[in-house]
């Protein structure tokens, strides 16, 4: 009979998982490519086409916001074009303590737009004694000539 160690949880599930890793050299991921919150290749070739994604923490508020907003979970059935396997047991894609979540395109563009059109506005209506402060920082409005007609606000690559 083999003498057992009494060891916590913890440290039993630790050394399962030593246990089952590989033994030999595996290849390496190099970590500026890598990233772990990167969405689903299913959910990219929809992402600028039918969709916006973005992670949401799994807190009770960050979720409660975000469906406030209009942001939808994903799960089995209102995205069958993710495998099954991505899934967990609460119906919810998650990674990191985070739940991914969709919002439609139209929706989105719209949100940013409106979002840039206020932040526009309200540069407009700075008066002189404001712009003369030297904490004031004058950003560049509009197109490449300076003229703020066909200012859109938007910014590639920017969530919000």
């Amino acid at each position: 009979m083999n003498p057992q160690v009494v060891i916590s949880n913890t440290d039993a599930e630790l050394a399962d998982i030593i246990e089952s890793q590989p033994k030999e050299d595996i290849s390496v991921i190099d970590r500026k490519t890598f990233n772990p919150f990167d969405i689903p290749e299913e959910c990219k070739l929809l992402s600028d086409k039918q969709y916006r994604y973005r992670w949401v923490s799994k807190d009770k508020r960050m979720i409660e916001r975000a469906r406030y907003k209009g942001w939808k979970i994903c799960n089995r059935t209102n995205s069958p074009y993710i495998p099954s396997h991505l899934f967990g047991l609460h119906g919810g894609l998650e990674k990191l303590g985070h739940l991914l979540a969709y919002l439609p395109l139209q929706v989105a563009n719209t949100i940013r737009k409106e979002a840039g059109d206020k932040s526009t506005e309200a540069v407009k209506f700075y008066t002189d004694d404001i712009k003369k402060d030297p904490r004031f920082y004058d950003a560049k409005l509009g197109n490449d000539e300076g003229s703020d007609e066909g200012s859109t606000g938007l910014q590639q690559g920017r969530d919000f």
